[in-house]
């Protein structure tokens, strides 16, 4: 008996410890709504953030998920809805109808979307709505009446040295230059 509960055990810690290899959400891939804001990742979410009275109790929400619209009330006051709109709605074959082939328009999964009431960081409360993607890619507003975000440079790698002062530009070089054993003329390692 005690093997068994040592191995049990050593399962449980194995378990317990295993990386969260997921991309983490950029604050700077989504925008900000009448309703609130929201981010984004590539692949699979679309996390909305929404601000609430101080106190508000879950059954006081209410979410309505559909594949291709959302509905959001608290304390029976509607914040959103609208059809969502994704950039590059996800197409899928129904079975022929009386009427010839159907197509779907499928934004998100919803039996896999949810929400939350969370404490935000000034002390009030935020209903926090994770909408998960029917398929990969960048949405440029999640209901069809926000406004619009460009998605162009999401994809791109960031310019690591894009926002430094030309004092910091020259101290980069000169440190590039002493790790290669040159110098930058004129700074004080340039080798003469």
């Amino acid at each position: 008996e005690p093997r068994r509960f040592s191995t049990l055990r050593a399962r449980w810690v194995c378990m317990a410890i295993s990386p969260d290899l997921s991309d983490p959400l950029d604050d700077a891939k989504g925008g900000i709504s009448l309703w609130g804001r929201w981010l984004q990742d590539r692949d699979e979410q679309v996390v909305l953030k929404l601000r609430v009275a101080t106190g508000t109790k879950g059954r006081a929400v209410r979410v309505d998920f559909k594949s291709a619209s959302l509905k959001v009330a608290v304390n029976a006051e509607v914040c959103m809805d609208g059809t969502l709109s994704a950039q590059a709605p996800r197409r899928t074959r129904l079975a022929p109808g009386p009427r010839g082939p159907r197509t779907s328009h499928r934004q998100v999964l919803p039996d896999e979307c949810e929400w939350q009431l969370d404490d935000d960081a000034e002390g009030g409360r935020e209903l926090v709505v994770t909408l998960r993607k029917a398929s990969p890619g960048w949405w440029d507003r999640v209901l069809q009446q926000d406004a619009p975000i460009s998605t162009k440079a999401f994809d791109e790698p960031p310019f690591m040295l894009g926002g430094m002062t030309d004092l910091q530009h020259e101290s980069m070089r000169d440190h590039v230059a002493r790790m290669t054993g040159g110098g930058t003329p004129g700074s004080a390692w340039d080798g003469r």
